[in-house]
């Protein structure tokens, strides 16, 4: 939200008005046209459980201490 605020009082009391006011029109007059050609995203094909990519880190330490976040002892 603070970066659109940004930008409209660019628009308005920045320099380089005109190109910044074209700019924005011609986003809107595009956006439309680009959402239509884009494709739909599709639904992930596969959906991990946590405890199948839990199961990735069987075995394996932190790297860093929980209590300090801090680097821990490297692993051998």
């Amino acid at each position: 939200m603070q970066r659109m605020v940004v930008h409209a009082k660019g628009l308005i009391t920045g320099p380089y008005r005109p190109q910044r006011v074209r700019a924005v029109l011609r986003a809107l007059v595009l956006v439309p046209a680009f959402a239509r050609s884009r494709p739909s995203v599709a639904a992930p094909a596969l959906v991990a459980s946590d405890l199948g990519l839990f199961a990735y880190s069987a075995g394996q330490a932190p790297l860093f201490d929980a209590e300090t976040y801090r680097a821990g002892p490297r692993p051998e």
